[in-house]
């Protein structure tokens, strides 16, 4: 132990690893993996009761998949989502005799150059926030005149994506990125 702490503080760290072995036995991690060592009574001499302890844990998920009910409801719908694209597949490849149509997925997707140029733009043009952040932290505007530049700078994210869309002719699923990304 360290000789540099008080009574207080050895009691304090005494309550601190017994509330630890509580909390440890509660998520049911092994004491090896978060064992208290010297190491940890000089961190805690240093952090006092700040010091804090990670631990592996499992997620959620793998928890509540331990519990059949929940299991079973997992597979159920892992199923039922096997049977209708099962489905869909047997009715595209009877009704067109062919298993996959790409034509419709490559004509929403069509012009990926146009709309990674509109986003590089836009891109670029985000960086004039980071200079009125900049402008505003060095005080040279204030908190007025701030936000009626940041209006200001939001009218052209209004305009310019649906400008970009109808100039290039852009197909739904190339417009629907664009507009996201604004």
């Amino acid at each position: 132990m360290d000789p540099r702490l008080s009574a207080v503080d050895t009691a304090g760290l005494e309550r601190y690893r017994m509330d630890d072995a509580k909390n440890m036995d509660n998520h049911e991690t092994s004491m090896d993996s978060c064992a208290s060592s010297e190491e940890d009574s000089e961190s805690f001499a240093l952090w006092r009761y700040h010091y804090k302890r990670f631990c592996p844990q499992e997620s959620r998920i793998t928890g509540l998949l331990k519990v059949t009910e929940f299991s079973s409801l997992y597979h159920v719908f892992s199923g039922i989502l096997i049977v209708f694209l099962s489905g869909v597949m047997l009715d595209e490849m009877l009704e067109y005799g062919v298993m996959f149509r790409f034509e419709l997925l490559r004509w929403n997707f069509g012009k990926p150059d146009k709309v990674f140029l509109i986003w590089v733009c836009m891109f670029a043009y985000s960086f004039l926030f980071v200079l009125l952040v900049d402008i505003y932290k060095n005080k040279f505007i204030d908190k007025i005149g701030c936000g009626a530049y940041y209006v200001f700078l939001l009218i052209p994210f209004l305009i310019f994506p649906r400008s970009m869309i109808q100039h290039f002719q852009l197909p739904i699923a190339c417009s629907c990125i664009v507009v996201s990304e604004q």
